[in-house]
């Protein structure tokens, strides 16, 4: 028998045997004491912390580590349920946090291709004097929709010579909420009265349906909604080079 067949079986076995505690022998258990039954409930879920998983997060990244592991004490310490909550509490704000915190980056082509590329990793990437080409790595939703605004808004502001034209790149937007179109409808509003006009290269089908129902091609004409960061290049060079 294979380790893995032997590991179900075992499996089954343990599962038929609390059936029939659980059927058959609960009325044993009920005078005990329950400083007993804690004992008993702390070794059967002793046994299904798996440590070995848990360690390896620590080699991988220190949040999962932390998680996993104030995930195992508090069901340990405050039961199964309360600790199940905790899990699921800290699951949800390391999945905010996650989605919250994403890069904004100023793009270059790479010479004799049509890819574009962060100007940080490929710095020798060509630009364009009047054209800034951003691109935003994520989901933009309410909570980090005011901090891509903000890097967005920096990045022309430093830009030299100034911007006439800003393109952001939607390929890596895979969703966007009513609360982040109507922070970019602002954004294009205030850079407008900059003379600065923004632009959209290569967004998603279902992010383009949500930008058309909050009405944000009121602030941005649908012509300046390009296939590709390289269509929108062309049609820059050729209406304000």
């Amino acid at each position: 028998m294979s380790d893995a067949a032997g590991e179900s079986d075992r499996k089954v076995k343990r599962l038929v045997a609390i059936l029939i505690t659980a059927v058959a022998l609960t009325g044993l258990f009920y005078n005990l004491p329950e400083a007993t039954l804690g004992a008993i409930v702390i070794h059967a879920v002793w046994h299904n912390i798996n440590y070995r998983r848990i360690s390896r997060y620590l080699g991988i990244t220190n949040l999962d580590f932390v998680t996993s592991l104030i995930a195992a004490i508090g069901v340990l310490a405050l039961g199964a349920l309360e600790g199940l909550l905790i899990a699921s509490f800290l699951g949800l704000m390391v999945l905010l946090l996650g989605t919250k915190k994403r890069n904004t980056s100023a793009l270059g082509k790479i010479p004799g291709s049509d890819i574009f590329r962060s100007l940080e990793n490929y710095p020798e990437g060509e630009t364009y004097p009047g054209l800034l080409i951003l691109r935003f790595d994520g989901t933009l939703f309410f909570a980090n929709a005011p901090d891509f605004i903000i890097a967005a808004r920096e990045a022309y502001r430093k830009m030299t010579p100034p911007p006439r034209v800003v393109i952001i790149d939607g390929e890596s937007i895979n969703e966007i909420d009513a609360t982040a179109v109507f922070t970019l409808k602002e954004l294009s509003d205030e850079m407008a009265r900059s003379g600065v006009e923004l632009w959209f290269a290569a967004v998603k089908t279902r992010v383009r349906d949500v930008m058309v129902r909050a009405n944000l091609e009121e602030a941005i004409r649908p012509e300046h909604f390009y296939a590709s960061i390289q269509d929108g290049v062309d049609d820059f060079l050729k209406h304000h080079a």
